[in-house]
């Protein structure tokens, strides 16, 4: 279960808070990238909602999310979203990677 506040975010690279729950493009006009927390700042089985909220996110213009330093996301540095009011949930390991969950 995912529970805290949202965190919008209006056409910017956002580099992600060991506090942040779900963070949604509220407007997306160009692609951008999510700098995920390192994993092991943050709990086992901590989640995180990444996702766009605009309706603009398409193979053109994406969101980026990209783990810090030697983290993983799954056996990758990054991932993409490339459709509109796609949502990511991931999960942290606490150790050195996220898992889509």
């Amino acid at each position: 279960m995912v529970s805290g506040v949202l965190t919008p975010i209006f056409n910017s690279n956002y580099v992600m808070l060991n506090t942040d729950s779900f963070i949604i493009y509220e407007t997306l006009i160009t692609t951008q990238i999510v700098t995920l927390a390192m994993a092991n700042s943050v709990s086992s089985r901590y989640y995180v909602v990444i996702g766009d909220g605009s309706g603009n996110c398409s193979p053109a213009i994406s969101i980026i999310i990209k783990s810090e330093g030697l983290d993983q996301i799954g056996n990758r540095s990054s991932i993409l979203i490339t459709s509109a009011y796609t949502v990511i949930k991931l999960a942290s390991d606490g150790i050195s990677r996220w898992y889509l969950g």
